[in-house]
């Protein structure tokens, strides 16, 4: 709670592990239509939190976070931060190609901010050591494990998921970062995002918006 409180109120964060899988985009933005263009006053990333081992000599900076924003047009006051246990990809569009939560938030006027947490992704130089095995039926296994059937093929009644698009099932196989499921983890994504709330908070009256360039 302690780094929930500091956060800045955790402004709009939208946590969404297997949700962000399963719906993935299939909410139909309202207001400006889908083929408009949108317009983007402010876009980047940076990283944030994290630590540096060694001197300045000899030195490494490990276990940040990575956030990637874009800032529409005359903006909301509210940041939304979408948070994935997947990859970005799953925020960015639908597997099928069309517009995903990133886009029809900023449609309705929302800064949005895509984080990959330390050791995940974009942000994924950690502090520790780590090994990799390939291991087949890990495909099958986020089959069920997003809820999309009890068994692969076989998919439940009404998934909103483009079940007979078969590159779209290509493209969600692909899109995964390794993830590192541990209390010790949990508290490092955390300490990491606290530091992202701190940084963006909300839009102060009269003030400006996004990161500091200052950090």
């Amino acid at each position: 709670m302690r780094d929930m409180n500091r956060s800045g109120l955790f402004v709009g964060l939208l946590v969404s592990a297997a949700m962000a899988m399963f719906a993935n985009g299939y909410v139909a933005a309202q207001g400006q239509r889908a083929s408009a263009p949108i317009t983007i006053q402010k876009q980047g990333s940076f990283a944030v939190g994290g630590k540096v081992l060694g001197a300045e000599a000899t030195s490494l900076h490990c276990d940040h976070g990575y956030v990637e924003y874009q800032i529409p047009v005359n903006p909301r006051r509210i940041n939304l931060v979408m948070w994935h246990s997947a990859a970005a990809t799953a925020w960015m569009n639908r597997w099928d190609g069309g517009e995903g939560y990133q886009s029809i938030f900023l449609r309705r006027g929302y800064p949005v901010y895509i984080w990959d947490g330390p050791h995940v992704g974009r942000a994924n130089w950690g502090c520790t050591e780590h090994t990799y095995q390939p291991a087949t039926g890990r495909d099958q296994g986020n089959f069920t494990a997003w809820r999309f059937g009890a068994q692969y093929p076989d998919w439940f009644e009404g998934v909103q998921f483009p079940t007979k698009d078969p590159e779209a099932w290509n493209q969600a196989s692909r899109a995964r970062y390794l993830e590192f499921d541990t209390v010790e983890n949990a508290q490092l994504q955390s300490d990491a995002a606290a530091k992202l709330m701190d940084r963006i908070g909300p839009k102060p009256v009269g003030g400006t918006f996004g990161p500091s360039p200052c950090g």
